[in-house]
């Protein structure tokens, strides 16, 4: 009878944790508004000279951990998050050099992370205002996510992560725009970057 009731334990003790956590999940499911303002707005541009052409940079910074030794599980490795914080940091100043040099008027970024395990909790935003002076910065987020449980040995972790824009020109207004998705639930709890833009 002992041995019936452990193995009653055994088995319904981690089917109960993961359910706990699914509902947990679901509850804080991160719901954006279809419109919603950005979060952040930092001024210190000026006027951009509307009668001279505008150059535009997009890039996805991949939370300044995907850099060529990283062994992303999404491409077939195995982890999720950066090698460290100092190879996050690294990466995030060779990110910074290269927006300085391109001297664009407006960047877009993509995957900046405000606070996450997988970039060991690095304000990646301020890092970046505070090293590339001159440009207006809005900030708004596009992935939160409490505890992302992939891959499982490695698991990403908390996420709070989201898109920047950098301006040399002022906002009057900055919207976040939330776009229609199909991820299937329990996927689309854990995964909301790809549903926004």
């Amino acid at each position: 009878m002992k041995r019936l009731r452990w193995l009653i334990y055994i088995f319904f003790l981690p089917v109960t944790v993961v359910l706990l956590f699914l509902t947990y999940s679901v509850v804080f499911e991160y719901r954006p508004a279809s419109e919603e303002e950005s979060i952040v707005i930092i001024r210190n541009g000026k006027m951009i000279d509307a009668n001279k052409p505008l150059e535009i940079t997009t890039f996805n910074i991949g939370y300044g951990g995907l850099d060529a030794g990283q062994d992303f599980f999404m491409d077939g490795g195995v982890s999720s998050r950066s090698l460290s914080k100092i190879q996050t940091e690294t990466n995030l100043e060779e990110i910074i050099k290269f927006l300085i040099a391109k001297k664009s008027d407006v960047y877009f970024l993509q995957e900046v992370d405000h606070m996450a395990d997988r970039s060991f909790e690095i304000n990646e935003m301020e890092v970046i205002t505070g090293l590339i002076p001159g440009y207006n910065a809005n900030f708004a987020y596009n992935y939160k996510v409490t505890w992302v449980p992939v891959p499982l040995l490695t698991p990403m972790g908390s996420v709070y992560s989201g898109l920047m824009t950098l301006s040399r020109g002022d906002f009057e207004k900055s919207i976040r725009y939330q776009l229609p998705g199909n991820e299937p639930f329990p996927k689309r709890v854990f995964r909301h970057e790809t549903l926004c833009g």
